[in-house]
């Protein structure tokens, strides 16, 4: 993608002006490898209510828990997304945010020591959607650098049904 964005930018190819900045911009900043296109729409209950979200194909549900869970099975590092009923405690002052398709994320972020993977950050929160309110944990693991809230982009898709 990189490689044809530059070819684009490169060319006498007339596209919008908007559409070439924002392009100039991933490519220079490196963040055309994070563009995801292969979106697969999940459906699950957390309590009574029903939920679908939008997640990377590589992650799979994993049905042998008693909570919902989806995970990529068999990476070498943890990246993982727990949708629970039970609401996790959270800091005084815990960090928000405003999810596109209306709800609130409250969360906190923690460090613990790493495995054979690198340092292992689990991201801790609540999701409140209309009058439901659910729990979240979100792991990640790095050898240089995790970062839990890989998940954020792919909430704003979490839908009540």
């Amino acid at each position: 993608m990189v490689e044809v964005a530059k070819k684009v930018m490169a060319s006498n190819i007339v596209a919008p002006a908007p559409y070439i900045s924002i392009l100039a911009i991933l490519v220079t900043s490196g963040c055309t490898r994070d563009i995801r296109t292969d979106l697969v729409h999940h459906q699950f209950e957390v309590g009574n209510q029903a939920f679908t979200i939008a997640l990377p194909s590589e992650f799979q549900r994993d049905t042998s828990e008693s909570f919902v869970q989806f995970l990529i099975p068999e990476y070498r590092t943890s990246r993982s997304l727990r949708f629970t009923a039970s609401l996790p405690p959270l800091d005084d002052s815990p960090r928000q945010t405003s999810l596109r398709h209306g709800g609130e994320l409250r969360y906190d972020i923690a460090t613990h020591s790493g495995g054979s993977g690198g340092i292992e950050t689990e991201l801790v929160g609540q999701i409140a959607i209309a009058e439901t309110t659910i729990g979240i944990t979100v792991t990640d693991q790095d050898e240089f650098s995790p970062n839990p809230d890989w998940c954020i982009e792919f909430l704003h898709t979490l839908r009540i049904e």
